[in-house]
């Protein structure tokens, strides 16, 4: 008893000077020494869930062993809970999702921990909207997330992320009407949906709709905040930039050229994309900048003839 006391105070220090590995070394020490003295499962389930916290501000220095420590003493945390089903072993596993959904590289485990959720839950939305954003951002509409989606729209017949799939779901077929209506109904209901936004977009310009499209674009990089990958992230800011961009040159009035100059300029890699550099030419054009279009126009013809015009 008295050296698990020593144990916490060391935990303590530990954790105040951010040595988180040491705070987790030292926490497996102590339930293992728990464990063999006979402690029962609720003991060892607050300990894993202590643990938890413990690590919880650790994932944030991307640190992969860290990151494998924290979603264990999750998966300890869950699995010694007593009350199955019960309103806190459904918190738990709410919180163990959030935290998988924040690792893009932990994707199997997400899905197989959702999978796990709805066993136990069969009525549940969480787990199955989980899964559906998960499919929405892999940007991979298979048969494994249209089924998904047809149990979530049984539960839920206004679920957010469902109306979503179904609405990108009509964008590939190229049913504009159906792909709008979809989106606006499931974006309603689940606002901050980057990609959900970007295919709104790119569905309100098919149909010539460039304010709306304008709207959509900015609505997609106001939510780009809660998404956690840099690089999804930066890729969804190409995409919503790149539509608004071509929004407001389709919009009558030279002031609107500047703010798609203004869209191109946030677009990585602007300077090597021909389609981009052809945009700008169109937004001097629009500004009556003709010196200035001109010349991108010369360029393209030498590399992108097909552009040029």
């Amino acid at each position: 008893q008295k050296w698990c006391e020593v144990c916490k105070k060391l935990v303590e220090l530990y954790h105040k000077d951010k040595q988180y590995l040491q705070v987790a070394r030292s926490w497996h020490k102590l339930i293992k020494i728990r464990r063999e003295g006979g402690a029962d499962n609720v003991e060892l389930h607050q300990l894993w869930k202590k643990l938890v916290q413990l690590l919880e501000e650790g994932i944030q220095l991307k640190d992969n062993e860290i990151e494998q420590l924290f979603l264990n003493a999750f998966e300890e945390a869950i699995s010694s809970s007593e009350a199955v089903p019960g309103e806190e072993h459904k918190k738990l596993y709410r919180e163990f999702l959030q935290a998988l959904s924040k690792f893009p590289h932990e994707s199997s485990r997400m899905k197989k921990a959702c999978k796990e959720m709805m066993i136990v839950y069969p009525n549940m939305s969480y787990p199955l909207e989980v899964l559906c954003l998960h499919f929405i951002q892999s940007d991979n509409l298979t048969e494994e997330a249209l089924g998904c989606c047809q149990k979530l729209l049984d539960i839920d017949s206004r679920s957010g992320p469902a109306l979503i799939i179904l609405g990108i779901q009509s964008v590939q077929e190229r049913n504009y009407n159906d792909a709008e209506k979809k989106l606006i109904e499931g974006l309603q209901q689940f606002n901050q949906c980057t990609v959900g936004w970007c295919n709104l977009g790119k569905v309100q310009m098919k149909m010539h709709k460039y304010e709306e499209a304008v709207h959509s674009c900015n609505q997609a990089l106001k939510s780009l905040g809660q998404l956690s990958d840099p690089s999804f992230i930066q890729q969804q800011k190409n995409i919503a930039q790149h539509f608004r961009a071509r929004a407001f040159i389709k919009i009558p009035g030279a002031n609107y050229a500047d703010e798609a100059i203004s869209s191109l300029n946030q677009i990585l890699d602007r300077n090597n994309d021909p389609k981009l550099i052809a945009l700008r030419g169109q937004a001097y054009l629009k500004k009556d900048l003709t010196d200035e279009a001109s010349k991108i126009a010369q360029e393209l013809q030498l590399a992108h003839p097909d552009l040029a015009e």
